[in-house]
C-alpha cells in the first residue's frame, strides 16, 4: 500500500508526539520527510507539464522520482525505527537513541547532497521549459511578420495623426517618433510634416519647453517652407509661455519682418503688442 507524503508526514508527527518530546533527531526526520514530500510534488507537476517532452527529459525526471522514492522508504524506516525506540524501556531507549542519532547523521549525509542534486536538476529543467517557450514565442512572433506585412511611413502617419486630433498626445508624439526612426521613412516626402507634428503635439500637451526644441529643430532641419511662419509664431508663443520674454519677442519680431501681411503676422503683431503692454503700463504708473 503507497502511504501518501502528506500522510505520511502526519503520521510520523503524531508518533513522535506522542512518545514525549521531540527530541533533535526527531526534528531532522521530519525536515527531511518534509523536504521529501515537496520534492515529490514539484517532480509530479513536471511531469504532468512534461509529458509531451522527449524522452531524455522525461527519463530524467523519472530518475528523479525514484531517487525521491527511495529517499522516501528511508525515511520511513527511520520513522519506524524512532516509534520503537519509543516503546522500549529507558536503558535500551538510551542505547537506540544513540543508534538512532548515528543514522540520521548517516542518511542525512547521504540524502542532503542528494536532494542538493535534484533540486539542481528540477531547476535546470525549469530553466529549459522556459527557454523553450521564449523560442516557441519567437518562433511565432516571427511567423506573425512574415504573414502581416508591417506598417509603412504612411501608416504611421496617420495613425499618429490620429492619435493627435483625438487628443492622445502621449500616443500622437510616440507614432511621430517611430515615424521618424524608421529608416525605410529617411527620405519620405511627409518627413517635414511628422517633424511639426511633435512640435505641435508638445505644445498643445502644455509641454511648451518641449515644444521649444521641436520647433527650433524644425527650423534648423526645414528652413524654408510653408511651415516656417506657423513654426516661429508657435516657438514665440512656447516663449511667451515660459515667460521668456526677450526670446519670445525675438521669435515673433521675426515673423512679422520676414512675413507680413500673412495670419502669423497678423498674430505675431498683438502677441507683441501683449507683450509690451506690461512695460507700458508700469511706465504711465510711475509718471
Amino acid at each position: 500500500m503507497k502511504i501518501t507524503g502528506t500522510i505520511l508526514v502526519a503520521t510520523l508527527v503524531a508518533v513522535l508526539l506522542a512518545g514525549g518530546s521531540v527530541s533533535a533527531e526527531d526534528k531532522d526526520i521530519i525536515r527531511l520527510q518534509s523536504d521529501v514530500v515537496n520534492l515529490q510534488g514539484t517532480v509530479k507537476l513536471l511531469q504532468e507539464s512534461l509529458e509531451a517532452r522527449n524522452s531524455a527529459t522525461a527519463a530524467q525526471i523519472a530518475k528523479m522520482a525514484d531517487q525521491i522514492n527511495n529517499m522516501s522508504a528511508t525515511v520511513l524506516k527511520m520513522s519506524e525505527q524512532v516509534s520503537a525506540i519509543k516503546t522500549e524501556n529507558g536503558t535500551a531507549n538510551a542505547a537506540l537513541l544513540a543508534g538512532s542519532a548515528k543514522t540520521v547523521a548517516d542518511t542525512q549525509n547521504v540524502v542532503m547532497p542528494a536532494l542538493t542534486e535534484i533540486r539542481k536538476g528540477l531547476e535546470e529543467l525549469k530553466e529549459g521549459q522556459r527557454l523553450q517557450a521564449k523560442t516557441i514565442s519567437d518562433q511565432l512572433i516571427s511567423m506573425k511578420s512574415a504573414s502581416e506585412p508591417l506598417p509603412g511611413c504612411k501608416d504611421l502617419k496617420q495613425l499618429a495623426d490620429r492619435s493627435a486630433n483625438s487628443g492622445y498626445l502621449d500616443d500622437a508624439v510616440s507614432g511621430y517618433r517611430e515615424f521618424l526612426t524608421n529608416p525605410s521613412c529617411a527620405t519620405d516626402p511627409k518627413l517635414l510634416d511628422v517633424q511639426f507634428g511633435i512640435a505641435e503635439a508638445y505644445f498643445n500637451w502644455k509641454k511648451f519647453d518641449l515644444a521649444v526644441q521641436e520647433y527650433d529643430i524644425f527650423l534648423q532641419k526645414f528652413p524654408a517652407n510653408d511651415k516656417t511662419a506657423s513654426a516661429l509664431l508657435r516657438k514665440g508663443l512656447a516663449h511667451a509661455e515660459l515667460k521668456q520674454v526677450t526670446e519670445a519677442k525675438a521669435a515673433l519680431t521675426r515673423v512679422t519682418k520676414e512675413f507680413p501681411g500673412t495670419g502669423e503676422s497678423a498674430n505675431a503683431t498683438a502677441k507683441l503688442k501683449e507683450l509690451a503692454a506690461p512695460a507700458a503700463g508700469r511706465g504711465a504708473r510711475g509718471q
